[in-house]
């Protein structure tokens, strides 16, 4: 299976819209910026990149903005496969992203949600990265805005995988639906102080955790399929000392209320609520025209 970027771009395809077309990364976001969606101050990224921004999917892309580029606009559609070239984790349990699987509360089906629930008719577990059997399409809307001086940038984000499950009695087939919208922005103060942040409000739909697909099955869709709500969020400052060197501080969360992500388990209880933070602390310096040395302080922390 294929699992890495590649993707062409073309501009002004059409009437000033430009296409991005292939597997891609998000094409949004204010933490992470190049080819290889590196941050320029941390070694790590925040949980929003990690969740969200780092997930690749197919698809097509269109983008324009306005004459004098103070606003931009995009649309995109996708085939609904958001994955992580990684892999190993569990979307609504977020200690996962710091802890690998070893991080799942006692009991977990797995993976009750990566970041849905993929299943096939016959198989008891979900079928793999670019095997979505599901015949819907995801969508993705971008708006976006930035002063004169381009000191001050914000967008409004929307992601849906257009997930339909097709679940019946005896038979379950599509992903479950997945959406959510991501508000960010950046603020460059003064030639020292930059400051920029993202919040993510979304739900997912998913099985519930502690039967198997089979027992889904029988027990049919009403008592199978839940709907569970995530936030996520960072913030980052930075302080340039000089045109070489930077202090910087960063500070995220991921929580979620798995309302249907309780109770059963072979050898233990789910847990009905979960959160995770991460405090980052660096120092970067640019050592060369083509190298930056950076150091750096990480404390993720899981509230289970």
């Amino acid at each position: 299976q294929f699992n890495d970027y590649m993707y062409l771009h073309v501009r002004d395809l059409w009437s000033d819209w430009d296409l991005t077309l292939g597997r891609m990364g998000l094409p949004w976001g204010h933490e992470v910026a190049g080819a290889f969606r590196t941050n320029p101050y941390f070694v790590s990224n925040s949980l929003v990149d990690q969740l969200y921004g780092n997930r690749q999917l197919t698809g097509a892309y269109f983008s324009t903005e306005s004459d004098d580029g103070n606003w931009n606009w995009g649309l995109g559609l996708h085939n609904g496969d958001q994955s992580n070239p990684a892999s190993g984790y569990i979307h609504l349990y977020p200690a996962a992203v710091i802890g690998g699987l070893t991080g799942l509360p006692t009991g977990a089906v797995i993976p009750t949600n990566y970041p849905v629930g993929p299943f096939d008719s016959a198989a008891a577990t979900p079928n793999g990265i670019n095997n979505n059997e599901d015949d819907a399409f995801g969508f993705l809307l971008h708006v976006g805005a930035r002063s004169q001086d381009g000191d001050f940038r914000w967008d409004l984000n929307y992601f849906t995988n257009g997930g339909d499950n097709s679940f019946v009695v005896g038979a379950a087939a599509g992903f479950g639906s997945m959406s959510y919208l991501n508000l960010g922005g950046d603020y460059r103060v003064n030639e020292h102080w930059a400051v920029s942040a993202e919040y993510v409000q979304g739900s997912v739909e998913l099985n519930t955790a502690g039967a198997t697909l089979a027992a889904a099955r029988t027990a049919g869709p009403a008592n199978s399929w839940v709907e569970d709500d995530f936030t996520t969020w960072y913030l980052q400052l930075v302080y340039n000392m000089d045109h070489k060197s930077s202090l910087a501080l960063r500070m995220s969360d991921h929580s979620y209320d798995a309302t249907g992500s309780t109770g059963g388990g072979a050898t233990g209880t789910l847990i009905a609520d979960d959160e995770v933070s991460e405090l980052a602390l660096s120092y970067s310096r640019k050592v060369s025209d083509n190298g930056t040395l950076i150091v750096e302080y990480s404390a993720p922390d899981w509230d289970k």
